[in-house]
């Protein structure tokens, strides 16, 4: 994802992390955008 940012595609923001001596891939979603009262909201959009 990183190298595709930087060749300028618009992609999801990701984080590389260790959990319980595993490498795990936190990628953050495009179809939801932050809801205080419902922790979320889905966002519709057409492919």
């Amino acid at each position: 994802m990183r190298p595709a940012a930087l060749a300028g595609l618009n992609v999801a923001p990701v984080t590389l992390i260790k959990a319980a001596n595993k490498d795990v891939l936190l990628i953050e979603r495009f179809d939801r955008e932050k809801n205080l009262k419902a922790g979320h909201a889905k966002l519709w959009f057409l492919r």
